[in-house]
């Protein structure tokens, strides 16, 4: 019934507007035809009068059909489109702009103001250069030009990029920024989890003077070595770091703090009493070492080995809270530690550790490309990577303080790819430690670009807001594509609201009854808002799309540039990581010179019998009188 009485309105509706356009066209013929009559009689200068119109409308009908009322009926539905166009377009260019997705954006920005970056904004923060001349940090393409961040750019210069599986994290922002890190004659320290970033760019860092080095945690057999206890030198603070880095990424949950601390101090006594033993040679001082020493001996031996140690020696202290524990939680501590360091019983992994072909300073002082490969499939070797970078940075930021610039001479960047593979960074067992370090490096010349899947996964290995910390230190983040709730909110939030037109209509229908079968409408206007990009549309993102967001300015809509229409991609030659085999490095042995305690001054000589008898001190195995 509604339907026939909506058609019955729009009939009845459109025979009364043509009748009363026919009525009004003929009125005015009348109007014009006595109009032109009265200009030939003489107008204004002759004596008669403009003839009065016939109202009656079958005078006005008969007059729409001549040809002065067709003109009349002309100028109408002139007049009237001109008035339609006119109530159209004051919307786009007045005081609101139609957005292509369905809604009219307000300029009053009663409640935000957020919009897309125009090309004004774009040209003051980021570059616009031909995708072969770019020699910035690629972002990605717009109308075929290059959009880089420039490199005296004053951001950070750090990125956080965000991608699920196949959104091209690697084709589009990696691969690029290697190449123009290659133009630039800086220093990069990427983590390659299937070797992919190391078959296609070895070569090419090569094949520009780079030192290219490989910490291989997945076949070690295809790397370099790296012995974290070299870089020790006696520091107890490294030292500390090295045992956080070890407990905090080998333990299982949230785990319990009174076994972790048990452990700590006693993985942390036998890191200095390897590391300070002046008999052992600089290559015997390594993470296996400590490892033989902790499970070639019991409990008791132990107890007797660093009872043997000067008062003073730093070993003494943090053993000396380990052995306050009962004799079954002493126990059950050295069967924890050797658990954790079980990863330690391959002679590969030996190997590795027990040599440095790797200088950890090196990368700041000249150009040096050094592949961290990981392990994509179990956390095994987590720890590892963890204090290869834990490491990294405190040497790196202690080599840039001692130069007189105080940075690094040639700058760092660390393209951590599949950045939650690699552990907690830093000493802090919660892994704040990192938070800190890259809100200070940037002015030490190191840079840092970190690529993960989704927030969730930064969440879980940061959290308490954490990875709210790290992301806000960096400058730049890059949006890929997800298909998670949790990354689609936060760069939805991220987008910003704007304000915009509403408008709506009411249809008021009483009756059927013929004067009121044509529908009465109220329409309001007003003003909401809504966020430049809802969550949907955040997972709904084109693949070849991306989105930028840079501190300061608003968000940047771009399209990813693939690697391979990089100049630098014609000169890939690829080479396999399994055909990689360590070269010999010549390093300069540290002194070993051990400088005794001061209360060594005040020892009384030993007979000569006892001076020639091997000094506990110096030694791993029990007394013989034990």
């Amino acid at each position: 019934m509604n339907e026939k009485t909506r058609t019955a309105g729009i009939v009845i509706g459109s025979i009364l507007g043509l009748a009363a356009l026919l009525y009004l066209g003929g009125v005015l013929g009348q109007l014009l035809d006595h109009y032109q009559i009265w200009l030939e009689q003489g107008g204004m200068a002759g004596q008669t009068a403009i003839a009065p119109i016939n109202w009656s409308p079958f005078a006005c009908y008969r007059e729409a059909f001549r040809l002065s009322g067709l003109k009349s009926i002309g100028i109408l539905l002139l007049a009237g489109g001109l008035i339609f166009a006119y109530v159209k377009l004051h919307d786009r260019f007045g005081s609101k702009n139609n957005d292509p997705r369905g809604f009219s954006i307000s300029k009053d920005g009663t409640y935000g103001t957020a919009s897309w970056m125009g090309e004004k904004e774009l040209k003051e923060v980021l570059e616009i250069r031909p995708i072969e001349k770019a020699d910035g940090i690629i972002l990605g393409e717009k109308s075929g030009s290059a959009i880089c961040l420039p490199v005296n750019t004053r951001l950070n210069r750090h990125i956080a990029v965000f991608g699920a599986s196949g959104t091209m994290k690697s084709r589009g922002v990696i691969r690029p920024a290697l190449f123009n890190i290659i133009k630039r004659g800086e220093s990069a320290i990427i983590t390659d989890s299937k070797g992919e970033l190391y078959s296609d760019t070895a070569e090419l860092f090569r094949k520009n003077g780079y030192e290219v080095r490989v910490f291989n945690l997945v076949n070690p057999e295809h790397g370099d070595s790296w012995n974290c206890m070299s870089d020790l030198n006696g520091d107890t603070l490294l030292a500390q770091v090295l045992t956080n880095v070890i407990i905090g990424n080998t333990s299982e949950g949230k785990g319990d703090h009174f076994w972790d601390n048990g452990e700590g101090n006693l993985l942390k006594a036998l890191v200095l009493y390897v590391a300070l033993d002046r008999t052992r040679s600089p290559e015997s001082k390594n993470l296996p070492a400590v490892y033989q020493l902790l499970v070639q001996n019991s409990e008791r031996q132990l107890t007797a080995i660093f009872e043997k140690l000067p008062l003073d020696h730093p070993a003494r202290a943090p053993f000396n809270l380990f052995a306050q524990a009962s004799d079954t939680v002493r126990s059950g501590i050295v069967l924890g530690l050797g658990t954790r360091l079980q990863v330690l019983q391959n002679e590969t992994v030996c190997r590795i550790l027990g040599r440095s072909d790797i200088e950890l300073t090196a990368p700041g002082r000249r150009k040096c490309a050094y592949f961290v490969v990981l392990s994509d499939q179990d956390a095994t070797m987590a720890f590892l990577s963890s204090l290869f970078f834990s490491f990294l940075f405190i040497k790196l930021v202690r080599y840039a303080d001692s130069t007189p610039q105080m940075r690094c001479a040639v700058p760092v960047n660390l393209i951590l790819d599949e950045f939650n593979n690699i552990g907690k960074l830093g000493g802090a067992a919660d892994g704040s430690d990192f938070t800190r370090t890259l809100s200070v490096i940037r002015s030490r010349a190191i840079y840092v670009m970190l690529a993960v899947q989704s927030l969730g996964q930064l969440q879980n290995r940061y959290p308490n807001n954490l990875w709210s910390e790290i992301i806000g230190n960096c400058d730049i983040q890059l949006m890929l594509g997800c298909t998670d709730d949790v990354s689609a909110e936060y760069f939805s939030a991220r987008s910003g609201d704007m304000s915009i037109e509403i408008n709506s209509t009411m249809t008021v229908q009483k009756t059927i009854a013929v004067a009121q079968v044509i529908p009465q409408y109220r329409q309001t206007q007003g003003q909401g808002k809504r966020r430049l990009l809802t969550p949907d549309e955040v997972l709904r993102l084109p693949n070849e799309e991306m989105l930028v967001i840079i501190r300061g300015h608003n968000i940047l809509k771009l399209n990813k540039l693939d690697y391979t229409r990089l100049p630098m991609a014609k000169e890939i030659i690829r080479t396999s990581i399994m055909d990689y085999h360590p070269e010999p490095v010549i390093i300069p042995e540290p002194e070993m010179e051990f400088v005794p305690p001061p209360m060594e001054e005040k020892e009384i000589p030993d007979p000569p019998s006892k001076r020639k008898r091997r000094s506990l001190y110096s030694s791993a195995q029990p007394p013989s009188d034990f």
